[in-house]
């Protein structure tokens, strides 16, 4: 089940790379596309990407007024050639 964001919150999508061994390892590059309900896509480089740990990537996202479904893939290549995908949906926000 994808996580339900507002409008201006900040999102942390993440992704963990392991080895063939099952152990956490760098890959040579990262890529993280992203897809708004528009259909634009978004691509980050693995210099905006944090590494927080060997393997362990993340990227903050600001959310912005795209109400709908939101995709997501982390993109491993060279030394550790892996695909992680998620989601997470954003509904409008409510007028106090």
């Amino acid at each position: 089940m994808a996580t339900t964001y507002s409008s201006g919150s900040l999102a942390r999508l993440s992704a963990t790379f392991r080895d063939e061994a099952g152990d956490p390892a760098d890959p040579t590059s990262v890529t993280l596309s992203i897809k708004r309900p528009d259909g634009e896509l978004l691509e980050i480089e693995s210099d905006d990407l944090i590494s927080t740990d060997i393997g362990v990537y993340s990227y903050l996202l600001e959310i912005t007024d795209h109400e709908g479904a939101w995709y997501y893939r982390f993109v491993g290549t060279g030394s550790v050639q892996v695909v992680g995908e998620g989601s997470l949906f954003v509904k409008a926000s409510r007028t106090l």
